[in-house]
Formats: C-alpha cells, sequence, structure tokens
C-alpha cells in the first residue's frame, strides 16, 4: 500500500518540474552603444587676384582657422602697392581663414625713360626693387626743380646732363634736385623729395622734412636755396652743388643751388665758383 501511495506524488513532482523548464525562457543580455557624433569640418573660401604688372599666390578652399600666407610679386617695370581688402602694404600676407575671404594685389607702373631725362618727381624711371651697384643703365637721370626756376634753365641742366650721360655713361639711377632762390618753391620740391622717400619705405615723412628743411645744417636741401637766394639780395655769384650720398637708397642723390648762368644772371668772372 505505501509504494502505491508514492507513486501519485513522484509523477506530481515530476510533471511540476518538467513544465517550469518548459515556460522559463532563457535569458539573454543585450547591450546598445551611442553612436559618436560625426565632427563638421567648417571651410571657407580665399579668393586672391592680381592686377595688372603682376602676379600672386592662389588661394583656395581651407578649414577654418588655418593661416595661409598670400605673396604678390610684380613684373619688371612695375611695383606692388597694396591689397584691395586689406591695408597692409607688404608683398606678403597671412590671413587666418575664418570666413570666405578675398583680396587683389595692386601695381603700379613704373615708367622708363630711356630717350630722355625725367622731370617729375612723382615718376620712377628705374626699377626700385634692382640692384644697379657698379652698373651702367639705360636710363637717363631724374632731374627736379623748383617752380621758380625758368625753361632756360630746366633746357640748360637737362640737355647738360643728358650730353654728359651720353658721353661718360649712365652709372646707376641718378636724382638730381635743382633749386632756385624762392623759398616757398624750395619747401615744395623738398616736400616732394621726402614723399619720394617715404612712397618707397626709405625715409620717414616727417624725419624727412625736419632734417632738409633745417637751415642751421650745411648741405640740407634748404641749404642750397638759401644760397641762391643770397645771390639775388646781395648780387654776389656763388653756385654750391654737391653728391649727397643716397647709396643706401640705391641711388645717385645730387643737390644744386640756383644755375643762374643759364639766366646770363652774371658776366663771367674769376670769383664766380
Amino acid at each position: 500500500m505505501k509504494k502505491l501511495f508514492l507513486i501519485p506524488i513522484l509523477l506530481f513532482i515530476i510533471y511540476s518540474c518538467s513544465k517550469d523548464e518548459e515556460t522559463q525562457a532563457p535569458t539573454n543580455s543585450v547591450q546598445t552603444t551611442t553612436p559618436e557624433p560625426e565632427t563638421v569640418v567648417v571651410q571657407y573660401t580665399l579668393t586672391v587676384s592680381a592686377g595688372d604688372g603682376g602676379n600672386v599666390t592662389n588661394g583656395g578652399t581651407f578649414d577654418e582657422g588655418t593661416d595661409v600666407t598670400i605673396t604678390a610679386t610684380p613684373n619688371e617695370g612695375y611695383r606692388f602697392i597694396g591689397w584691395e581688402g586689406n591695408d597692409s602694404t607688404s608683398e606678403s600676407l597671412t590671413v587666418t581663414i575664418n570666413s570666405n575671404q578675398t583680396y587683389g594685389a595692386i601695381f603700379e607702373f613704373i615708367s622708363i625713360y630711356t630717350t630722355d631725362v625725367n622731370n617729375d618727381p612723382e615718376i620712377f624711371n628705374y626699377d626700385i626693387d634692382a640692384d644697379y651697384t657698379e652698373q651702367i643703365v639705360d636710363f637717363y637721370p631724374n632731374v627736379f626743380f623748383t617752380s621758380d626756376l625758368s625753361e632756360n634753365v630746366i633746357n640748360g641742366i637737362n640737355l647738360a646732363l643728358k650730353t654728359a650721360a651720353d658721353e661718360f655713361g649712365k652709372y646707376g639711377p641718378v636724382e638730381y634736385w635743382v633749386f632756385g632762390a624762392d623759398k616757398q618753391a624750395a619747401l615744395d620740391l623738398i616736400n616732394k623729395f621726402c614723399e619720394r622717400r617715404e612712397d618707397l619705405n626709405q625715409w620717414n615723412l616727417s624725419d624727412c622734412l625736419s632734417r632738409e628743411t633745417d637751415e642751421t645744417l650745411d648741405y640740407s636741401m634748404i641749404f642750397f636755396q638759401k644760397i641762391g637766394e643770397n645771390v639775388i639780395l646781395t648780387n654776389q655769384a656763388r653756385i654750391e652743388a654737391a653728391h649727397l650720398g643716397g647709396f643706401q637708397w640705391g641711388i645717385h642723390n645730387l643737390s644744386n643751388s640756383y644755375p643762374y648762368s643759364f639766366d646770363n644772371l652774371f658776366d663771367w668772372n674769376s670769383s664766380s665758383r
């Protein structure tokens, strides 16, 4: 009897365990990952152009924050004077790319006179970037006159210098500054001289004017005007001319007091010098 009683109990236990195993779902652990956000590279366009008389390195498309250097190179007979889109006057310009940017290289024509003397202080008849050391050149001197000088003086000096250049050779760029007797005319010409030096980055305008208008200095430019003025006031013949250097600028720099002989102001006499 005992055995018969145990059999139903065992069957119940086996059935219960089997049913639990069938209904239990397997547990699998699934991990999900969040993708890294993509880095967006911002790019901008650098547009570069060159005007007549030179060329410039190319622009392009660059990543934001990139420093890019562009360089302008003038052709022979031209000079670089600045950038359209930037105040810099340097031939090399470094810009940081943080937007679309446009720059244009600006060049200026240097008028080359090979058959005549240049009398216009606004014109450069030589290549300011060239080295003319111990070279014979193919252009005549620059000669600049105060406004009070006569056509006789201007024509006479031009012819004399051109004749000398043809006879003895053209040795590098020459700037010859000729003064009369009028002080204001002299100051105007001195201002042209100093503007010319500043335009070529050779001398600060105010420093140049301070030196060349100083009447206490021997061989300042105003010194030559004073000699001409005294000639008129005293009726005493005197002429001064001097080579005042200019080698640091690549030129021969000369000045002359009033060349009154072209105006026949005095008869020649032994006191003239």
